[in-house]
């Protein structure tokens, strides 16, 4: 096979979510290499275990499902993490030092929550 066609194969085994990062397949774009092959072996078994072989364009006709009904990836919920208002209160002095070269004086502070709120 010319490189070509095997990026072509391997962007349509990225689109069908059988290669790539998110599925921790890396590929070189244009080289066969081994997660290439896994995502074929992989694809092919779903094909044997449709009954299709290679008469039928097995699998082939797989990816093309594939392709044509995507998953939906699952929702990433993300957790609450309560904030360290401790952490915050002394990144916010480091600021004022670092900018104005002081320490922040109470009323500032005040004025600053008063900003954020």
């Amino acid at each position: 096979m010319t490189p070509e066609e095997i990026r072509e194969i391997q962007a349509n085994l990225i689109n069908a979510g059988l290669l790539g990062s998110k599925v921790r397949r890396p590929f070189r774009p244009g080289v066969w290499g081994k997660f290439d092959r896994a995502a074929m072996y992989e694809l092919m078994t779903m094909a044997n275990e449709n009954g299709e072989g290679k008469a039928e364009l097995g699998w082939e006709s797989v990816l093309k499902v594939l392709l044509d009904n995507p998953i939906q990836e699952p929702e990433q919920v993300s957790v609450y993490l309560p904030p360290d208002y401790t952490s915050i209160s002394n990144s916010i002095n480091g600021l004022f030092e670092s900018e104005l070269g002081r320490k922040p004086q109470p009323y500032e502070l005040k004025l600053l929550a008063e900003t954020y709120l």
